[in-house]
């Protein structure tokens, strides 16, 4: 998983998306959360995490209710979050 960050000397990467698939309970969240936790120095801004409960027991989270739990993370009034999903997204 290294391979995808930047260079040391900050060279540009193109792919800027990734996935990590596998069946239920095969450990996907937990790779992607120890190589997170790896590799923190490399990302001085901080580093986000949603679980949207995909295969959790209960409902998964609803693409509004992700965003609006990060945009309030980052500190972002909760009644300055808009309710409209493409506007609360350009947020």
């Amino acid at each position: 998983m290294n391979a995808v960050l930047t260079t040391e000397d900050g060279g540009s990467l193109v792919v800027s998306v990734y996935v990590i698939a596998g069946t239920a309970s095969a450990g996907k969240t937990s790779l992607a959360l120890r190589w997170a936790h790896q590799v923190r120095e490399r990302f001085p801004d901080g580093q986000l995490y949603a679980n949207l409960r995909g295969y959790a027991p209960g409902e998964p989270v609803a693409a509004r209710e992700a965003l609006h739990r990060l945009l309030t993370s980052l500190g972002v009034p909760a009644e300055a979050v808009p309710q409209d999903l493409d506007a609360a997204a350009a947020l």
